[in-house]
């Protein structure tokens, strides 16, 4: 008897325990279409900070989701776009984010110790980088006035900032500032690339390491003339491994440029393929070489640090640059590295002889830049303009061969100017003092 008392009593109790946990797990519905979101508005606050479907989320939380969705982007993450969206900036009715997506409340603000400074451009988007002396967020304002109306950002702390913008419009100016945890730099401005009908131009120089002062002098030059891009074809420092030259031998320099220019650079021996300098830039594709488009222009540039030779993987990615269907539309193909075949000034490349300048002459390449002699050199063979633009800053090199082809020889300081309107583009080798010491035009 005491025993079936004993067995009611338990079944009793397990009876209520199960009702309540039924309770209990039914008072905090997910399903926002229940009346029971409340709860869940609140709480999911702390989630707005990361992806909510990498935490298999499944609140349908419209309104909080509208920042997450402003501080990433959207095709990368999981999110379910339409097929339409082709990154293009051109089929998102919402645009860039209007919603401020920094959290608050880190404590003292850090420093901006470099930057910002832009890198890869396209008609659409563009990459903005800066650093901070310790881990905070990065958040970009950023509108076509003054007012910086939209936001994008990346909520990680890091102290070396890297932010794509996005949802931009092509052949735009913009203003922008960046800011990380309350540290906020001043407003610059940047452009987004034109359409191919539109006039541009760019800068080329390179090997402006080891005299910091001569490259400042350049730098000066350059600013004057207004470029719309800015290649360097390398050795930008001494000692790629050694950290505090990239601001001493370039950032120093080129700091206030590169707040409103984009910046691409091919690597030189002196970068010795350092870690340092692949964490400092952020170029298409691989970073260890690369192509983009500009304007009516494919920009290609190599890595004659790596096996460029017949049959390799560079040379490879080399040859599909120059045959796709896209580069055969653009009106001009221009390369530039660091190593050239020939030169006056030091003698030159075998290897590029051999592999390079063959592809560049069967498929039309208009100008190749190279470097790494300290001087300026301009020659044309079998319909490919070689141009050698050495005098970024280093000590000058003298004269020491006789290429037949080359007919211009300076050994000065200088950077070159490129002008493209349509089926024209005029270059100008120019001194820091503003002097044009050599120009000619190339017509299609």
């Amino acid at each position: 008897m005491h025993l079936n008392r004993m067995f009611c009593l338990l079944s009793a109790i397990s009876l209520l325990l199960c009702v309540l946990g039924c309770l209990a797990s039914c008072s905090d519905d997910d399903d926002d279409d229940s009346d029971n979101n409340v709860d869940d508005a609140a709480n999911d606050d702390a989630d707005d900070d990361v992806n909510d479907d990498s935490i298999n989320d499944d609140v349908d939380d419209d309104a909080n989701d509208d920042i997450d969705d402003d501080c990433v982007d959207d095709d990368t993450m999981g999110d379910d776009d339409s097929a339409d969206d082709d990154d293009t900036g051109d089929d998102d009715d919402t645009g860039p984010s209007t919603v401020d997506c920094e959290p608050y409340g880190y404590g003292d603000a850090p420093n901006i110790i470099r930057g910002p400074y832009l890198q890869h451009v396209t008609k659409t988007t563009i990459r903005i980088m800066w650093q901070t002396d310790r881990d905070s967020n990065s958040v970009i304002r950023f509108g076509a006035t003054e007012d910086l109306g939209f936001y994008q950002c990346d909520l990680e702390p890091v102290r070396k900032h890297e932010v794509e913008v996005e949802k931009l419009d092509a052949d735009s100016s913009y203003y922008y500032s960046v800011r990380s945890d309350g540290a906020q730099s001043e407003t610059n401005t940047f452009s987004t690339a034109p359409n191919e009908d539109s006039p541009f131009s760019f800068v080329v120089y390179g090997d402006n390491r080891t005299q910091p002062q001569e490259h400042a002098l350049v730098v000066g030059g350059i600013t004057a003339e207004s470029p719309d891009l800015v290649l360097n074809v390398g050795d930008i420092i001494e000692d790629g491994w050694s950290f505090w030259q990239y601001d001493q031998q370039f950032f120093n320099q080129t700091g206030d440029l590169m707040k409103t220019t984009p910046f691409y650079v091919s690597i030189g021996n002196h970068e010795a393929e350092s870690f340092f300098y692949y964490k400092l830039f952020s170029f298409p594709g691989n970073e260890l070489w690369y192509s983009f488009d500009y304007g009516n222009s494919r920009f290609i540039a190599l890595n004659s640090n790596w096996n460029y030779t017949q049959g390799s993987l560079q040379y490879n990615w080399f040859e599909s640059q120059l045959q796709s269907a896209q580069a055969d539309q653009l009106e001009w193909l221009f390369v530039y590295c660091h190593h050239p075949a020939w030169t006056e000034g030091g003698g030159g490349t075998e290897d590029m002889r051999t592999s390079i300048v063959p592809l560049m002459e069967l498929y039309g390449v208009d100008a190749w830049f190279s470097g790494h002699v300290h001087d300026y050199e301009r020659g044309e063979l079998n319909g490919v303009t070689h141009v050698i633009t050495g005098g970024g800053g280093a000590s000058l090199s003298g004269w020491s061969h006789d290429i037949e082809f080359i007919t211009v020889y300076e050994s000065r300081h200088h950077f070159v100017k490129v002008e493209v309107t349509g089926t024209s583009a005029t270059f100008s080798a120019i001194d820091p003092a503003g002097t044009v010491f050599d120009t000619f035009t190339l017509d299609h």
